[in-house]
């Protein structure tokens, strides 16, 4: 949430993702270990929610949803390929 200067050593003010305020004490920057490669905005939210109940049957209705459409379209190539060889039309186009 900001950096501060104090006796000629850096420190850092953060804040949690869990919590509305800044966190009570403040990092000197020599406690810091690693450093920031990738930001996924949003992905916290994202894992947050699946953890709760309706996130979590959201997210199986989604995958159902998907792996049904998949179905469906593997269905419809299928019929569309074996009735082109075949010769013959599956559907007429209505005018």
């Amino acid at each position: 949430m900001g950096i501060r200067q104090e006796a000629g050593q850096r420190f850092f003010q953060t804040k949690g993702d869990a919590s509305l305020g800044v966190d009570p004490t403040a990092v000197p920057a020599s406690a810091l270990i690693g450093r920031v490669e990738y930001v996924l905005p949003g992905v916290g939210a994202v894992l947050a929610s699946l953890a709760t109940t309706s996130g979590g049957l959201a997210a199986l209705g989604l995958l159902g949803g998907l792996l049904l459409a998949v179905w469906v379209m593997d269905h419809l190539l299928t019929a569309l390929r074996s009735s082109s060889r075949r010769g013959t039309v599956v559907a007429e186009p209505v005018h």
